[in-house]
């Protein structure tokens, strides 16, 4: 049995629709501008106005540039959580939750507007459909052959994983067949349920689910530090606009509020504070396991050096080397893609030993000859 493990980057999804880094911010003001446009009053309204001040506070003509000219929302955060971390402040205020914060919150709940699905629940890209087919098992008899370790938030994957395992009496999701079959690398508890059950990792899981960045379907307790996984959905937005309603109260021990488990981009960052260690431990035994490692749409930003300490770990402490492969698209500017293409290379050759290379897209590996599943 060869064991896969793919490793899923921003372009990945960006294949069934979702934006990648590049284009998050964009899409957080352009949103922002059609809200406020409207005149409407709410709390969806009000947080656009106070991110908008926020920004133009900041960054004056940010809110008005082209967006072509917009610089990453990495760098956005990133100098926030350096002015809170080390306390060198570049808002001067004397508000309880400090400018810092909370811009940083609303950039963090734009980063959840931009990830919306773009396209109906009931009717996922075809391509999509097709890699989750090959990712589970329809022998009920076989276990665990793949594993996906994802720094994405967007629920592209599991949306079509949870069906696979079996819809409930009602037609819904069931939130026990996922957590039996389905390993997502830490313990949870079912939300919306009587008591709040405890999901532990299965022994016989189907497939492997690992997202090192946390995801839109997790919410964490401040208090108790339960996690909660919702497989029927994003609950994200719950923290933002109604952060002491019952919508976003602690099943187990009736604290508010639960927080969203998003490790925003950022050179300065912590999954450790979000529960997540246990995710990474989870992935990178799957990846010591595994004998073909595929990366897909993952550049190696020079922000995730964590995750570049994980990879070698997981590559260095193992007596046979697993194959690697490298899965990009292409790129409409020429010259630009020469670029960024031999930058890639460097970066992940520097990693592994001959890395392989295919620069024609996720569409077209998953676009395999009938018969055969993605990475043969």
């Amino acid at each position: 049995m060869t064991r896969t493990t793919y490793f899923l980057g921003a372009g990945a999804s960006k294949a069934f629709g979702y934006p990648i880094t590049s284009e998050i911010l964009p899409k957080i003001v352009q949103r922002g501008k059609k809200v406020l446009a409207r005149g409407t009053s709410g709390p969806v309204s009000a947080s656009k106005k106070e991110l908008k001040e926020l920004l133009e506070k900041l960054f004056p003509a940010l809110w008005r540039q082209p967006e072509r000219d917009m610089p990453l929302i990495t760098d956005l955060l990133t100098l926030l959580n350096n002015a809170i971390v080390t306390d060198t402040p570049v808002f001067i205020d004397d508000s309880e939750m400090s400018s810092h914060q909370r811009l940083r919150l609303r950039l963090e709940q734009g980063i959840v507007d931009a990830l919306r699905p773009p396209y109906r629940r009931n009717s996922p890209p075809k391509l999509l459909r097709k890699f989750v087919d090959s990712l589970y098992p329809s022998d009920p008899g076989r276990t665990n052959e793949s594993t996906v370790v994802s720094t994405n938030y967007d629920l592209s994957i599991e949306g079509l994983l949870y069906e696979a395992t079996g819809s409930g009496a009602s037609g819904s999701v069931d939130s026990h067949e996922v957590a039996a079959r389905i390993d997502h690398g830490f313990t949870y508890r079912i939300p919306f349920a009587s008591h709040s059950p405890l999901a532990t990792r299965p022994l016989d899981s189907k497939v492997g689910l690992y997202k090192l960045h946390g995801s839109l379907n997790l919410l964490r307790c401040a208090v108790c530090k339960c996690s909660f996984l919702n497989p029927l959905g994003d609950v994200s937005w719950r923290p933002f606009l109604y952060p002491r309603s019952k919508l976003n109260r602690c099943d187990y021990c009736g604290i508010t509020p639960l927080k969203p488990v998003i490790v925003a981009p950022s050179f300065v960052r912590d999954v450790s504070e979000l529960g997540l260690s246990e995710v990474w431990n989870a992935a990178y035994e799957a990846l010591r396991a595994a004998h073909r490692w595929v990366f897909v749409g993952y550049s190696l930003p020079p922000e995730d050096y964590a995750i570049r300490s994980l990879l070698l770990r997981a590559y260095r402490f193992r007596t046979t080397k697993p194959e690697v492969k490298v899965i990009q698209r292409k790129n409409t500017e020429e010259d630009k893609e020469d670029k960024e293409k031999q930058h890639l290379m460097q970066r992940y050759r520097l990693l592994f030993e001959n890395p392989k290379f295919h620069f024609d897209g996720f569409e077209a590996f998953i676009k395999s000859p009938p018969g055969s599943k993605p990475g043969n």
